[in-house]
């Protein structure tokens, strides 16, 4: 015999079920997608990145030619995986797993940063702006 749940307690179940996945580890879902970027990482790229909250909102543009370079991308993992503050925002790109945006909350000041242009197989930065 089936039990029908009805418009409410159906409304119930899908607000319980999203909140089980709100509530799941961020650094679970960190690991995994700096993992994913390690693996589908072009092996050139150009990322222009811009500050957001109490960070300056300045934007820079940075140009990416070899696994010995200095990496924009790892550097936002390695800030996030390092953080004591809360991370309140964080989106990931689905192709390379790259941090898109994130925001941390640090009690009485906040900061992240938006990923606005990523451009792989490339070092033009004039693909992005620059």
């Amino acid at each position: 015999m089936q039990k029908s749940l009805g418009h409410g307690g159906l409304a119930r179940t899908i607000g319980l079920v999203a909140l089980a996945a709100a509530c799941g580890s961020d650094d679970d879902g960190l690991a995994s997608q700096h993992d994913k970027w390690r693996e589908q990482r072009p092996a050139q790229y150009v990322i222009q990145t811009c500050g957001t909250g109490f960070n300056s909102p300045d934007c820079s543009v940075s140009a990416v030619e070899s696994n010995t370079d200095p990496d924009p991308v790892d550097g936002m993992f390695d800030r996030l995986e390092n953080t004591d503050c809360d991370i309140t925002k964080l989106t990931f790109d689905p192709t390379y797993g790259f941090i898109t945006e994130y925001y941390l909350d640090c009690s009485e000041e906040g900061y992240g940063a938006v990923v606005r242009c990523f451009e792989p197989d490339t070092v033009d930065t004039s693909r992005c702006g620059s």
